[in-house]
């Protein structure tokens, strides 16, 4: 984790001294290839450092991203300050001013790029046999409901690991007369993630009352909208493929993993309109190019804390 987040700060803290020498050198008229390169070198090192001090803030939102920017602009204007024998606090000060603007705009460019304020779904097939045989109940009350899926999660993932995927809320929402969520673009489905907040960076889940009430589907989607949760905060690349997009393309091979784990049979999934079967999942990503199955490849690694668990619950 450490590692991890020095390598972090290192990219910030490169992007943000790129983007001070670039804005200094309009500025200034004093551009010169020598002054970035040793301003990217200047930025790697400080990064790594703000970056052990820092943690997963530079993954956590906009408010990460300007106090992660602000340290390394800091940083690394008092040490440019230092060489160019100027005031050593006053280009820690300008750095710090500078830095958190490039860091909140970064964060933006890339929030909306990436397409982090749009919603993911666990998408229900109800045409042949529904998920788990789920049925659902309109008598049963919505604080029993809920206090199902508090418990799903409080047994099942510690505050550690709710904090670490960026999990806002998990809340039920209103469903149809099936028990359904349907959001709207003709799809039902068994629950939803929130767009990234994007201050925060946290995400909300949003289970539809037929889940609620089902604990095995429960435990298997509350895994897959995790999923997306965390891709949201680590801000990995979401795709959109021919019929699906890389990220659920991933996760399509990770449910398989959460089965193995929860020592659901391969006959049962082959029934379950929950699992995507291995075949269909070989062949979309057989027809990706490389690029793509990079993309698909990296979601599938830095989920797998997610799904590679086994779900806990009464009956």
């Amino acid at each position: 984790m450490l590692v991890a987040s020095w390598v972090a700060g290192a990219v910030v803290g490169t992007m943000v001294a790129a983007g001070m020498f670039i804005l200094k050198s309009l500025v200034n008229n004093t551009w010169s290839w020598g002054g970035f390169a040793r301003s990217l070198l200047l930025g790697a090192v400080t990064g790594a450092a703000t970056g052990g001090i820092t943690g997963g803030m530079s993954a956590s939102g906009f408010n990460g991203a300007v106090i992660v920017g602000s340290m390394n602009g800091a940083i690394a204007g008092g040490i440019d300050a230092l060489f160019s024998k100027q005031n050593f606090f006053t280009g820690l000060y300008k750095g710090a001013v500078m830095g958190a603007a490039i860091g909140g705009i970064g964060y933006t460019i890339n929030y909306f790029v990436n397409g982090y304020n749009k919603f993911r779904y666990k998408i229900s097939s109800f045409d042949t046999k529904n998920a788990y045989d789920a049925t659902y109940d309109p008598n049963i009350s919505q604080e029993t409901m809920q206090q199902n899926v508090t418990s799903m999660r409080n047994d099942n993932f510690t505050n550690a690991e709710i904090n670490e995927f960026g999990v806002g809320s998990d809340i039920v929402g209103n469903g149809g007369s099936d028990g359904l969520i349907y959001p709207g673009d003709g799809s039902k489905v068994y629950a939803y993630t929130t767009p990234k907040n994007f201050l925060t960076g946290k995400s909300n889940i949003v289970y539809a009352p037929i889940t609620a009430q089902n604990k095995d589907l429960l435990a298997a989607t509350m895994v897959h909208e995790t999923g997306h949760v965390y891709s949201q905060r680590l801000g990995l690349f979401d795709i959109q493929l021919k019929t699906d997009s890389s990220d659920h393309l991933a996760m399509a091979k990770l449910e398989h993993v959460y089965a193995d784990r929860n020592l659901i049979s391969k006959l049962n999934r082959s029934y379950n309109t929950f699992y995507t079967r291995p075949s269909i999942i070989d062949k979309m990503y057989n027809q990706l190019n490389q690029i793509t199955r990079n993309i698909v490849d990296n979601t599938y690694d830095k989920l797998m804390p997610v799904f590679n668990r086994f779900m806990f619950y009464g009956k």
